[in-house]
């Protein structure tokens, strides 16, 4: 029988520690990059979960203002028990000579900082002109 590259005789049979040592290290490594990249994830479906639940809230909150059962002028309060846990405040700004408002609503979760409030603008149409 020949010699291989290391000068031993025969066929080498299992790995050497090196080996083993350095598959675990690459497998720590990716490891490690998989559990980061969940984490992340779990954060941005947490984010967008919120995100949506908030838009959600918004299209409620306006449809009750086009309903006419919620009034149209600056208040504040929170969404019931559909929305649990979302405040929300209105701001109303009358436009001269016309019957539109300009309506700010900022709704925010409990437990939220208010740098996390959800902002959104729209203009309302009035009947009547005050």
């Amino acid at each position: 029988m020949g010699k291989d590259l290391m000068g031993r005789r025969g066929h080498s049979h299992g790995f050497t520690v090196l080996e083993v040592a350095l598959a675990l290290a690459i497998l720590a490594v990716a490891l490690t990059a998989l559990s980061t990249l969940q984490a992340r994830n779990l954060t941005l479906t947490s984010e967008e979960s919120l995100l949506t639940e908030g838009v959600l809230a918004a299209k409620d909150l306006m449809a009750r203002i086009q309903a006419r059962s919620l009034p149209l002028e600056t208040s504040e309060g929170d969404m019931g028990e559909e929305y649990a846990g979302w405040r929300w405040a209105m701001v109303v700004q009358e436009a001269q000579d016309l019957p539109l408002a300009r309506v700010e609503l900022r709704l925010l979760k409990e437990g939220q900082p208010p740098e996390r409030a959800l902002s959104f603008w729209f203009l309302a149409y009035r009947k009547e002109t005050r």
